[in-house]
């Protein structure tokens, strides 16, 4: 019996068009300019970030432009080819027929071999193509990474795909950067500007912020769009002057803030990694020794360096005179991350006192982590 076509969601493959009133970040377009020369453009950022906005904005306008939006019901291999090439058919103008007829029958062994045909046809194709795949951190499926490393060994020169993603994909990207066929944008390149800030608010609010009052409020947020935005809600609503906000975030909605935070991001936390983050919310920096007295772990290290690479906003370095790594989180996604359930997570994780020389290293380096000396030595203000 035939095997009929898969009926394919039109929105998957439809491209964002709702730009208005968005701040145009000429800086990073500019840096997009050059993409065709480029296998692959890689943007990573945590939520909110404005990943898909800023790629929108570069792909307005232009042809021969396929967009796939990924839900974490692509991990199907054959779900995940029928999308994308119908991206690519749409780039092409219909220029994959044969591509497309294999993935619709399922008379293919596997992803590579229906991609070494998918090349064949899109190599006959004279102009540049661009292949946009949105939310590639929904994909967990080993046989699809296996997949697109083969995509982009073996994809046209005139092809480049451009992949957004929370997280770095293993996708094996080395080898790109050492052969410069990569662009890479990440949440401190995505971050706005002080300028950015301003024309987002300007465009926004009705009494307009002085400049030295959006520089503020955007470095307490360390340029995060999200909180950004909804300040200006909070604004709106009359929860409080956007220029009480600059000074101190208690303009932001905590429960849409909380909301946000636990939707996009925090349910998708496994649970040790959970703890981890409850346990170490009072820090500001921290070194092994001081990990493992909060936490009791001993692979403290290899934790945080696996929260950055997740995506869970937070950025990492070091300051050698003091032996401490310094985390760089936003302070609103330490205070939602300690509400609701997930504080009732960790009610009885109190840091081990009895540790008297992990207590001494910790006072010592209380000036360093600047937080109050009434504060209390407790997991993540639970108590």
């Amino acid at each position: 019996m035939e095997k009929r076509a898969p009926m394919l969601i039109p929105s998957k493959l439809s491209r964002p068009v709702r730009l208005e009133g968005t701040v145009i970040r000429e800086r990073l377009l500019q840096k997009l300019t050059a993409a065709g020369n480029y296998r692959l453009v890689l943007i990573t950022s945590p939520a909110g970030y404005g990943k898909t906005t800023l790629v929108s904005q570069w792909a307005a306008g232009k042809t021969h432009l396929g967009w796939y939006s990924l839900d974490e019901g692509d991990n199907q291999p054959e779900r995940f080819a029928d999308y994308l090439i119908a991206a690519l058919q749409q780039a092409s103008n219909g220029g994959c027929p044969r591509s497309e007829l294999l993935a619709q029958k399922r008379q293919y062994v596997n992803l590579n071999a229906l991609f070494s045909q998918l090349f064949i046809e899109l190599v006959e194709w004279q102009q540049p193509l661009w292949l946009i795949v949105d939310d590639y951190h929904l994909i967990t499926n080993p046989v699809i990474h296996d997949a697109m490393r083969f995509f982009l060994r073996h994809q046209p020169e005139n092809l480049t795909l451009i992949l957004l993603s929370r997280n770095l994909p293993q996708l094996g990207i080395a080898n790109l950067r050492v052969r410069e066929q990569l662009i890479d944008l990440g949440s401190q390149q995505l971050a706005f500007t002080h300028q950015e800030a301003r024309q987002f608010f300007d465009c926004r609010l009705d009494a307009p912020l002085e400049s030295d009052e959006s520089g503020k409020l955007c470095d307490d947020v360390a340029g995060w769009a999200t909180a950004l935005q909804l300040i200006v809600l909070s604004a709106r609503q009359g929860a409080s002057a956007a220029q009480d906000s600059a000074r101190r975030l208690s303009g932001i909605n905590a429960s849409h803030l909380s909301d946000y935070l636990v939707e996009e991001v925090l349910d998708n936390v496994d649970l040790p990694t959970r703890h981890f983050l409850l346990k170490t919310a009072l820090l500001r920096s921290m070194n092994d020794e001081l990990i493992a007295g909060v936490t009791r772990e001993e692979n403290g290290q290899m934790r945080l360096e696996e929260i950055e690479r997740q995506g869970l906003f937070c950025s990492a370095w070091t300051i050698p005179a003091a032996g401490l790594v310094t985390i760089r989180c936003l302070v609103i996604f330490c205070a939602s991350a300690v509400s609701g359930s997930w504080r009732r997570s960790c009610q009885h994780c109190i840091v081990p006192q009895r540790k008297a020389g992990w207590r001494r290293a910790f006072l010592a380096r209380r000036s360093i982590m600047r937080w109050p000396p009434a504060m209390p030595v407790c997991c993540a203000m639970c108590c």
